[in-house]
């Protein structure tokens, strides 16, 4: 058997579809054995079993093509250098010559990428924002993605005026003492000309959107902690009370309570109130 190679030739780099991948065999005829243990195998054939022979590892296309690649990437590297060295001193002066007149009077060729100084529109708009003051939740107040669902309950001035938070105010820091979170026995927030809705957290909003323009009341099961969001003036309104204390968190201020608000911006206590009744979380 004689191992035959085609001759090498570019146009035969890639492998065709062939149905072994071992070289072409061309079949021989073996020699008669001269002594009874001895076979001689004249020249330019080898034994049937040749593909356990140290040439096996050899003689296959895979190692032809590779040795083929080889023999033209030594060819070919140093003018594809050449090649890339002379289009990149063109593309760099012809790139670099906008931003720098200096370089531009270099000779070459015109070849040149057209850059942009300025990033993208959503890449320059993410410096210029910031992601705490990104939504716009009403009433000149603006908050983050935790409290972006407040966007779509902005207040009106159709709201509660000034005058009637503070008779709210006034009318559960009497109730609130007296009778606790017992919200049914509570006679002066119910004898107000514009009661409030009084509801647990998770249907404050849910629910209720609507009664914010009178005021919502939220009551736990085990907290003596009251807190109270409303639509004030056009504004956002949380009020925090427990018993007779009452402090304002976010909004007007009512008589009779705390100033503890952030000074443009949301203080953590109502965000937190807030963040209870979230209206996504039911």
């Amino acid at each position: 058997m004689v191992l035959a190679f085609p001759p090498v030739k570019v146009g035969n780099l890639l492998p065709r579809r062939r149905t072994t991948s071992v070289p072409v065999i061309i079949e021989g005829e073996l020699a008669k054995p001269v002594e009874p243990d001895e076979i001689v195998v004249p020249k330019g054939y080898l034994p049937s079993n040749w593909y356990r022979l140290g040439i096996s590892e050899f003689a296959n296309w895979g190692n032809v093509y590779t040795k083929r690649i080889s023999i033209l990437s030594g060819r070919f590297f140093y003018p594809m250098i050449c090649v890339g060295l002379f289009a990149g001193y063109h593309l760099v002066v012809g790139t670099a010559g906008q931003f720098f007149p200096q370089i531009d009077a270099l000779p070459h060729l015109p070849v040149r990428m057209d850059l942009d100084p300025m990033p993208p529109a959503w890449i320059a708009s993410s410096f210029a924002t910031d992601r705490k003051t990104y939504f716009d939740l009403g009433g000149g107040l603006q908050g983050d993605d935790a409290l972006a669902w407040m966007a779509s309950y902005r207040p009106l001035p159709t709201g509660m005026t000034a005058a009637d938070l503070d008779q709210l105010a006034a009318a559960i820091k009497a109730d609130l003492p007296k009778y606790g979170t017992a919200a049914d026995k509570w006679k002066s927030v119910a004898g107000l000309s514009a009661a409030p809705k009084i509801t647990r957290p998770a249907k404050a909003i849910a629910e209720y959107s609507d009664r914010l323009k009178t005021g919502i009341v939220v009551v736990f099961d085990h907290s003596g902690v009251v807190p109270v969001v409303s639509h004030v003036a056009g504004e956002w309104s949380v009020l925090l009370f427990k018993g007779a204390a009452c402090r304002t968190l976010l909004g007007p201020v009512p008589a009779g309570c705390a100033d503890t608000r952030t000074p443009n911006g949301i203080s953590k206590e109502a965000r937190s109130v807030l963040t209870m009744i979230d209206p996504r979380k039911v």
